[in-house]
């Protein structure tokens, strides 16, 4: 909905309200305030300086600058992760 037609709401370029976000996993609407730090083990920031461009999370497919900290996710993906990464346990004994 462009801001025109609901001048009630301020919406930012990609017409997102104040208090919205993308969750960094789903890349779904979410309220900033629904999102938390994500369960994913493995750590992007490890990358910082080397020449790889962007790094592929293996365990949560997420996508971001190496170097970068994982971004924030919805509730429903952290979920999501933390029955992934409890199977993945399970399977390799650990």
């Amino acid at each position: 909905m462009a801001a025109e037609e609901n001048p009630g709401v301020d919406v930012d370029e990609y017409g997102l309200a104040p208090d919205e976000t993308l969750c960094g996993c789903c890349y779904d609407t979410v309220k900033r305030a629904a999102l938390v730090a994500s369960p994913c083990p493995h750590n992007p920031e490890a990358y910082a300086g080397m020449p790889i461009g962007m790094y592929h999370c293996p365990s949560c497919g997420v996508m971001v600058l190496a170097g970068s900290a994982h971004p924030t996710v919805c509730l429903e993906c952290a979920e999501k992760l933390r029955a992934n990464l409890s199977l993945d346990k399970g399977k390799t004994g650990t």
